[in-house]
């Protein structure tokens, strides 16, 4: 299992809203996150100042309540958090149409923090940057691009799908921009780590808790670079789905009793001042 607090605060916040705020109408008090937060390294003072920071930047939207602040996502941090989880729930599909998905950037300079934002959610979905305002995929979720186009305007994010003309052949062409050999290694790192874990049967609350952003933490360092083309493009016995498999199979096995404990710190924290 890696070490949870080695990724930053925000990385923790993402996950903590992608994965519990639907269950507790799409926001969280201030107070959990401290206290969640807590359980898994992350010093209050850090997290506070993480959370102000998020919505200073437009990741969360905040409200106050009485004497809680509640935070959930913006709609395009929320876009970028369902591409990330998209990564290990929804399956690849097998078959490819050969099309390229491109993503065209153009935002005036006093919109630079909502550029930041799309680029954030592109990288998460595992587009590659061309050249400055230019991102491909051989895949590209297009819907989900879609709602952020249709959130910031097209007129500054404009997205198209083709094919590539001339050059290397798209197996060499994806070599060239992702790091495919490096990929396959990593992945059987994931499976080697995490193996053991999927023969559990058993998992205390805490455990399943800490768990669950471990693993999506290192499954998705990987997977967000993973350009998801067919087999035929990858290099033989490629390791990728059966990582991608393995950590959707543990996700869902770590989700009650993570939720448990999600459950019980929110109770705690409605019933205390807030952070």
């Amino acid at each position: 299992m890696s070490t949870i607090n080695s990724y930053p605060v925000s990385y923790a916040v993402y996950s903590s809203l992608s994965f519990f705020g639907p269950h507790t109408g799409g926001e969280l008090p201030g107070r959990w996150f401290v206290a969640a937060l807590g359980r898994v390294g992350h010093d209050a003072a850090a997290v506070r100042q993480t959370l102000w920071r998020m919505e200073r930047s437009g990741e969360l939207a905040g409200r106050t309540e009485g004497r809680q602040r509640f935070y959930r996502f913006t709609p395009l941090a929320r876009a970028e958090a369902r591409l990330g989880l998209a990564r290990i729930m929804e399956p690849l599909p097998r078959a490819w149409d050969g099309q390229w998905t491109i993503v065209h950037l153009r935002f005036p300079a006093r919109r630079r923090t909502e550029r930041e934002r799309v680029v954030a959610a592109l990288h998460a979905g595992g587009f590659r940057s061309a050249m400055p305002g230019l991102f491909m995929h051989p895949r590209g979720s297009i819907r989900e691009i879609e709602s952020i186009a249709s959130e910031v305007g097209h007129e500054h994010v404009m997205v198209f799908r083709g094919r590539r003309a001339g050059g290397p052949n798209d197996a060499s062409f994806v070599r060239g921009h992702w790091d495919v050999d490096g990929l396959g290694g990593r992945y059987r790192t994931f499976l080697m780590t995490w193996r053991a874990d999927t023969r559990r049967r058993q998992w205390r609350s805490e455990e399943a808790f800490a768990a669950r952003f471990a693993l999506v933490f290192s499954y998705l360092d990987i997977a967000w670079n993973d350009p998801e083309v067919p087999a035929t493009l990858l290099p033989a016995r490629w390791p990728g789905g059966r990582a991608r498999a393995m950590a959707r199979q543990l996700y869902r096995r770590l989700q009650p009793e993570a939720l448990q404990l999600c459950q019980a710190l929110l109770g705690a924290s409605n019933a205390s001042v807030p952070a």
